[in-house]
C-alpha cells in the first residue's frame, strides 16, 4: 500500500478539505487540514496548526486561530474572533464573542446569546444555547446539550450528556445513560432508549422509536418512518433512513449510510460505509473501500473514489473526480 496525497491540495471552488498537509483554496471552502491553511473566503478549517482566514469560517485548528467575522472553531489552543464564532477550542478558550457563537470550548466560556457550547467546563448563557459540556450545565431557553454530567434545561434543548437526562419538550440526546423524555427528542444515548414522537438516536443499545427517528445504536434497530440510523448491525427501514450502520443496510427511498460493509441503496443517499458502497443519485460517502457513484457524491472514503459530478472527498486513498471536488485522499 502507497501513500498518496498526503501533501499539498490545491483546488478552485466550493471545497470541503479533510487534508493531512498543506492546503490552498481560493472560495468557499471546508478544511479538516493537518498542517498550514490559507484561505480567502467562507472557508471551514480542521487545522491542526495556524490558521489564517477572513471571513466566515468555521475552524477545528489545533493551534493559533485568528479570524475576523462569522467564524466557527474547533482549535485547540487560543481563539479569538469577534462575530458569531463556533469553538472547539481544546485550552484557554479565553473566548469572547459578541453575537450568535457556538462554542465547542475545552474550557471556561461566557456568552450572552445563541450559542453552541462544547465546553469541557463551566458554561454559563442565557438564550437559545447549544452545549457539549463535560460538565454541569443550567441554561433557560432553547437549549443543545452535550454535557458529560448533570443537565438541567427547560425547553426544546439538545443533551449528548454521558449521565443521567430528564428535559421536557423537544429535546436531543447524547446522552450515554438513561434518557427520559416526551417529545422530539434526538437521543445518542449508549443504554435503553424509548421514546414517543420525532427522535433521533445514536444509541448503542436497544432502540424502539416509533416517528421520524435518527438511529447511531450501535446494535438492532427497526423504525418505520424517516429514520437516521448509525447503527453498529442489522439495520431495516422503510423510507428516508439515515444510515451509520455497521453491518448490512438495505433501504428504499433517501437514505443516508454509514454502514461499515456493503450497502445499496437507490436515491440520494449519504454513506460512510467501511467497505463497498454503489448507489445511483446525490450520494454522500464516507466509505472505507471502493466507492462509484453517478452524481453529486459526497465521499470520506479510505479506497478509491470515482464520481462524476460537485463530490466532497474525505478519501483516504486514490480520488478522481470531474467537477468541483475536495479531495483528501491519503491511501491507495
Amino acid at each position: 500500500m502507497s501513500i498518496t496525497r498526503i501533501t499539498s491540495v490545491n483546488c478552485d471552488s466550493d471545497l470541503l478539505y479533510y487534508g493531512h498537509s498543506s492546503v490552498n483554496c481560493d472560495s468557499d471552502l471546508l478544511y479538516y487540514g493537518h498542517s498550514s491553511v490559507n484561505c480567502n473566503s467562507d472557508p471551514l478549517h480542521y487545522g491542526h496548526s495556524s490558521v489564517n482566514c477572513d471571513s466566515d469560517l468555521l475552524y477545528y485548528g489545533h493551534s493559533s486561530v485568528n479570524c475576523d467575522s462569522d467564524s466557527l472553531y474547533y482549535g485547540h489552543s487560543n481563539v479569538n474572533c469577534d462575530s458569531d464564532p463556533l469553538y472547539y477550542g481544546h485550552s484557554s478558550v479565553v473566548v469572547n464573542c459578541d453575537t450568535d457563537p457556538l462554542y465547542y470550548g475545552h474550557s471556561s466560556a461566557n456568552c450572552d446569546s445563541d450559542l453552541l457550547y462544547y465546553g469541557h467546563s463551566s458554561v454559563n448563557c442565557d438564550s437559545d444555547l447549544l452545549y457539549y459540556g463535560h460538565f454541569s450545565v443550567n441554561c433557560n431557553s432553547d437549549p443543545l446539550y452535550y454535557g458529560h454530567s448533570s443537565v438541567n434545561c427547560d425547553s426544546d434543548p439538545l443533551y449528548y450528556g454521558h449521565s443521567s437526562v430528564n428535559c421536557d419538550s423537544d429535546p436531543l440526546y447524547y446522552g450515554h445513560f438513561s434518557v427520559n423524555c416526551d417529545s422530539d427528542p434526538l437521543y445518542y444515548g449508549h443504554s435503553g432508549v424509548n421514546c414517543d414522537s420525532d427522535p433521533l438516536y445514536y444509541g448503542h443499545s436497544s432502540v424502539n422509536c416509533n416517528s421520524d427517528p435518527l438511529y447511531y445504536g450501535h446494535f438492532s434497530v427497526n423504525c418505520d418512518s424517516d429514520p437516521l440510523y448509525y447503527g453498529h448491525s442489522g439495520v431495516n427501514c422503510d423510507s428516508d433512513p439515515l444510515y451509520y450502520g455497521y453491518s448490512g443496510v438495505n433501504c428504499d427511498s433517501d437514505p443516508l449510510y454509514y454502514g461499515h460493509s456493503g450497502v445499496n441503496c437507490d436515491s440520494d443517499p449519504l454513506y460512510y460505509g467501511h467497505s463497498g458502497v454503489n448507489c445511483d443519485s446525490d450520494p454522500l460517502y464516507y466509505g472505507h473501500s471502493g466507492v462509484n457513484c453517478d452524481s453529486y457524491p459526497l465521499y470520506y472514503g479510505y479506497s478509491g473514489v470515482n464520481c462524476d459530478s460537485d463530490p466532497i472527498y474525505y478519501g483516504h486513498s486514490g480520488v478522481n473526480c470531474d467537477y468541483d471536488p475536495s479531495i483528501m485522499a491519503t491511501l491507495v
